[in-house]
C-alpha cells in the first residue's frame, strides 16, 4: 500500500507508446527550511519501462503538467511483490520534501500488482490499474 507522504493519485492520460504519466496530489514538506506547515502539491510523474533491461521501471517526478521542470528521476528493477531501487536522484530543494519516499512507494506498488513486464513490450499499466485496491 502507498504510504505517506501521498495523499492520493490518479491516470491522467496515456501516450500512443504505452508510457503513462500519473496524476500525484501529494502532502509533502516545503522544500525551504521555514517553519512552514506541509502542503499539497500537484505532480506529474511519468513512468516508463527501459528498453535494454528486463523489468526494469524509470520514473521521472516534475513539477507540474508542464512538465518542463524535472525534480527527481529514480530507476528501479524487480518482479511482482520484489522492487529494488536501483538509482534515485532528487534535486537539491525537494530533498526534504519526501519525493524519494514518494517515488520507491510508487515503484513498489506498480511491481507489488506486477505491472512491470517481464518481455521488455511496455509498463502495463491496464494491470496496474485493474489490480490495485480501491
Amino acid at each position: 500500500m502507498i504510504r505517506a507522504p501521498f495523499k492520493e493519485f490518479q491516470q491522467i492520460q496515456f501516450d500512443e507508446k504505452r508510457h503513462n504519466v500519473l496524476q500525484l496530489l501529494a502532502t509533502v514538506q516545503p522544500p525551504d527550511q521555514s517553519n512552514s506547515a506541509p502542503s499539497t502539491e500537484l505532480y506529474d510523474i511519468r513512468t516508463a519501462t527501459m528498453p535494454h533491461d528486463q523489468g526494469c521501471l524509470w520514473l521521472e517526478v516534475y513539477s507540474d503538467e508542464t512538465r518542463v521542470d524535472r525534480i527527481g528521476w529514480a530507476q528501479f528493477s524487480g518482479a511482482k511483490d520484489a522492487c529494488r531501487c536501483e538509482n534515485i536522484h532528487v534535486e537539491m530543494p525537494y530533498r526534504r520534501t519526501g519525493l524519494a519516499t514518494v517515488m520507491y512507494d510508487l515503484a513498489e506498488e506498480i511491481f507489488n500488482v506486477g505491472a512491470v513486464p517481464t518481455n521488455n513490450l511496455s509498463w502495463d499499466a491496464d494491470q496496474f490499474w485493474k489490480n490495485r485496491e480501491p
